[in-house]
């Protein structure tokens, strides 16, 4: 679908793209939009003022804050779609609709997946006049995930919030919790207790972030406070921003992160489902877990971690033992609920994991450096090796732990560092 959305096969993480920026609407812009408007909103308004969209296939919500599908004919309809949602609506369902009600420059804002099936409908021989030439513009939001309405409701009763009270919701992705605030109150619930009951299991099939196939992609990773990352991918979305910078609807500055930040900011922000392939017990209390991970393994730098989803129990912060192409080696030590119960997985299960997080180790300017592990603590420190002495730098190590059993990776780190210490 590459070669058909963008003329060529994809050669870069990120999916194709020509810019990528950090905006916000601007100040005089907010005298005419809400203030809670955000750049997708300001975008379809600069372009509907000019004419180049005459309508919007966009998502509202309730008075239960349920969302659902609406075409939005003017300007002030628009403001309706504001804010976040953390469950889907039936986008696409409005196409034929839009069309019918006369309107040729129609706009599209959905979730990467419903991206995919515009363009797989817009390609399709019965529809490609309809929902090619008429759909003028696709904006694809950054996803990690949306809920089932229903399940979502049970976990808001759970939590004592009545839907028909809430005002807005928001993810706060750094510390795992989504906050609802409803009648004048903020209530915090843990993203692991949203994932064990209401996400959709094929949102951790999905491996499209960031809405590949859209002509402009938004979302918050990357950026901070009240700017927003946007991917600018096609040359039709291009004349779409460049209109709203044009005209002061956008304010927009470099991205403080490169592209290789923006990309640990967006696989981190993704929990996938994996099986473990393998597992190597080095004691009754040591076991090494062996899952893939392309995303992470190609983001991971030594000092980064990662993070374990065990269902229905917990988050386990973990370091990477060794990275062999996208198999990520995992040693764990049973000590807490958490590891008893991930001790109790075998070969063929399937756990969740996100990252990396953490920051990297910076070696660059030392030359002599000493290393050192204790127990499972070690192995935090093996990725490190290898790079160290490709990097010619003088390394020295020393590992200790309370039996030899416990001294994991003893010969792994003497055939890389012959005179390594080794001491229980």
């Amino acid at each position: 679908m590459d070669k058909w959305v963008f003329g060529k096969e994809q050669d870069k993480i990120l999916g194709h793209y020509i810019k990528i920026v950090s905006v916000k609407v601007s100040d005089s812009a907010r005298e005419k939009l809400p203030m809670e408007a955000g750049p997708i909103t300001a975008l379809l308004w600069g372009a509907m003022e000019e004419g180049i969209i005459d309508a919007s296939i966009v998502t509202g919500k309730d008075e239960n804050f349920k969302p659902f599908p609406m075409i939005a004919e003017n300007q002030q309809e628009l403001f309706k779609s504001i804010g976040y949602k953390p469950s889907q609506s039936p986008t696409l369902s409005l196409i034929g609709e839009a069309i019918n009600k006369g309107f040729t420059d129609i706009a599209v804002v959905g979730t990467p997946c419903q991206i995919q099936g515009l363009r797989k409908l817009q390609n399709h021989p019965r529809f490609d006049f309809e929902a090619f030439d008429l759909v003028s513009l696709a904006i694809g939001t950054f996803c990690f995930g949306t809920f089932h309405n229903k399940q979502l409701d049970d976990i808001f009763k759970e939590y004592g919030i009545n839907s028909n009270e809430i005002q807005k919701i928001d993810l706060d992705k750094q510390n795992f919790k989504m906050k609802i605030s409803a009648n004048s109150s903020e209530k915090e619930i843990p993203l692991n207790h949203l994932y064990d009951k209401s996400i959709r299991n094929a949102c951790f099939a999905c491996s499209d972030y960031t809405a590949e196939f859209a002509d402009i992609s938004v979302g918050k990773a990357g950026s901070e406070g009240e700017y927003s990352t946007l991917i600018i991918r096609t040359e039709k979305g291009k004349r779409i921003y460049d209109l709203a910078v044009k005209k002061k609807i956008l304010e927009e500055k470099s991205l403080e992160k490169d592209n290789y930040e923006l990309v640990l900011d967006l696989t981190r922000s993704k929990t996938e489902i994996v099986p473990i392939e393998n597992i190597v017990e080095h004691s009754p209390e040591l076991r090494s877990y062996y899952i893939r991970s392309p995303t992470i393994a190609k983001a991971y730098r030594p000092g980064n971690f990662v993070v374990l989803w065990l269902p229905d129990i917990d988050f386990l912060p973990m370091s990477i033992s060794n990275i062999n192409g996208n198999l990520l080696e995992i040693t764990i030590q049973k000590i807490g609920d958490g590891t008893v119960k991930l001790f109790e997985k075998q070969i063929g299960d399937t756990i969740g994991i996100r990252g990396p997080f953490g920051n990297a180790w910076n070696y660059e300017d030392a030359t002599n450096i000493l290393v050192t592990g204790g127990g499972v603590g070690i192995a935090a420190i093996t990725t490190l090796i290898d790079p160290l002495k490709k990097n010619k730098k003088n390394v020295f190590v020393a590992i200790g732990a309370k039996d030899e059993a416990s001294l994991i990776f003893a010969d792994r780190l003497i055939d890389l560092i012959p005179n390594t210490m080794c001491t229980t």
